[in-house]
């Protein structure tokens, strides 16, 4: 067969083929690779996310960017699917107490609040284990903490120094176990909080509170 007649053959296949097939075809690739691009980045995003090696505004504006500041942030951070072990700091009977949580890493976010309601029910206070956080979410390196009516009011009846303790251990928590949060800011209800206790939870906390 010449070449002249392979093309003559193959033109005539392509037309015996229905329009409406050859478009599915190629629809379904065109599918199939903008699904592969889709999770395949939020994949990379989320492992950035959990090693803390995003840019403080939390933004980067390419996948070769990302790839980039995700190689740099080194192997000791921790990757997504993992079983991190993570240190809690709690108010006990006989002041701050320290324990271990192991959480299975999903979004930044998803953990931090694990932790932190781990960090009630593991209290002495028996008012406290019935709190858990109410939202939460980040802007760049501060960390927002939404918490009950219950929280404040329980705050309020502890003694001045249990009570520092405790927010100091919720502090203490969030940072020391995630690196890309540097402050925690503390809301009561979706609003900012009065002083409570003499402590003004709608400032910026960090370790050397």
């Amino acid at each position: 067969m010449t070449e002249r007649e392979y093309r003559r053959r193959t033109m005539r296949e392509e037309r015996r083929t229905p329009w409406l097939i050859r478009w599915l075809a190629w629809s379904a690739l065109i599918l199939i690779f903008l699904a592969v691009g889709y999770y395949g980045s939020e994949a990379l995003f989320k492992a950035m996310d959990q090693r803390g090696a995003l840019p403080p505004d939390g933004v980067v504006s390419t996948v070769e960017e990302a790839k980039k500041i995700l190689a740099e942030s080194g192997p000791q951070s921790v990757a997504v699917g993992k079983s991190p072990d993570v240190k809690i700091y709690t108010l006990s009977a006989q002041g701050l107490a320290t324990g271990n949580l192991k959480i299975i890493s999903d979004r930044l976010e998803t953990d931090v609040e694990r932790t932190l309601n781990t960090v009630f029910a593991s209290s002495s206070e028996q008012w406290l284990k019935g709190v858990t956080v109410r939202h939460l979410f980040r802007n760049g390196t501060a960390l927002y903490v939404d918490l009950p009516q219950a929280f404040a009011a329980g705050l309020a009846e502890l003694k001045p120094e249990n009570a520092s303790i405790l927010v100091k251990g919720i502090v203490r928590t969030a940072i020391e176990n995630f690196p890309s949060l540097k402050q925690v800011k503390f809301m009561i209800e979706g609003n900012w909080s009065q002083p409570i206790n003499g402590l003004d939870l709608s400032s910026a906390w960090g370790l050397d509170s």
